[in-house]
């Protein structure tokens, strides 16, 4: 076990342990001064050397900005190796593959959507056709009843005599059918292009078209 022995401090150790602490400030300030690089001069921090500072600090915050700015839109030019060529040769290849079957899919969905259009179009005009024929023999069977319900069915024997200029084959049963150089009887004028009257040959009565016959 190791033993410490107390000392008193007395005035003369203090003196002496005062001295060799002065003693080693002076040692470190001249090893400091050594060790420092030529040309340097130690400035204590005063008030006007810390504005200055920081004035400078300002300036050199306001040149960043303006550098920073001036830099801004302005691309680094990247140095092409092979890596980097292969890499966006794939790229591309990718981008042409895809935009390939893209175009191929939408002129195939255009190409549906043509035949879609044109097929409904044949259906649509034959299923209107279907609907028109109908309604236009109904409307014209209408017209033939009108017609004919309109001549009277014992029409007077004071007509006028025509003579038939052209053959005439009825087509309806309404109608009577008559050659050239028939004489019709009893004939009235139904409207601007019918007649109603008899082929004296035949003994017939019925309709006939105006413009077949002239006034005797």
């Amino acid at each position: 076990k190791t033993k410490y022995t107390s000392i008193l401090d007395t005035p003369d150790f203090l003196r002496a342990k005062q001295g060799q602490k002065i003693q080693s400030q002076i040692i470190y300030k001249l090893e400091y001064n050594k060790a420092k690089p030529k040309g340097y001069t130690t400035i204590h921090d005063t008030p006007m050397l810390l504005h200055v500072r920081k004035v400078k600090d300002r300036i050199s915050d306001v040149k960043y900005h303006e550098e920073f700015e001036k830099s801004k839109g302005s691309f680094t030019p990247v140095v092409t190796d092979p890596i980097t060529e292969r890499v966006k040769k794939n790229m591309q290849d990718f981008s042409d593959i895809s935009y390939r079957g893209i175009q191929r899919r939408v002129v195939e969905m255009e190409r549906k959507r043509v035949d879609q259009d044109q097929e409904n179009l044949t259906v649509g005009y034959k299923h209107a056709k279907t609907i028109e024929l109908p309604q236009q023999r109904s409307s014209s069977v209408a017209t033939q009843q009108t017609t004919v319900s309109s001549v009277p069915s014992h029409p007077s024997t004071a007509g006028k005599t025509y003579r038939a200029m052209y053959d005439y084959m009825a087509a309806d049963a309404d109608e009577v059918s008559f050659k050239d150089g028939d004489t019709i009887v009893n004939v009235q004028a139904i409207d601007e292009g019918w007649m109603y009257g008899t082929v004296q040959r035949t003994g017939k009565t019925g309709m006939l078209p105006a413009n077949y016959v002239e006034a005797v």
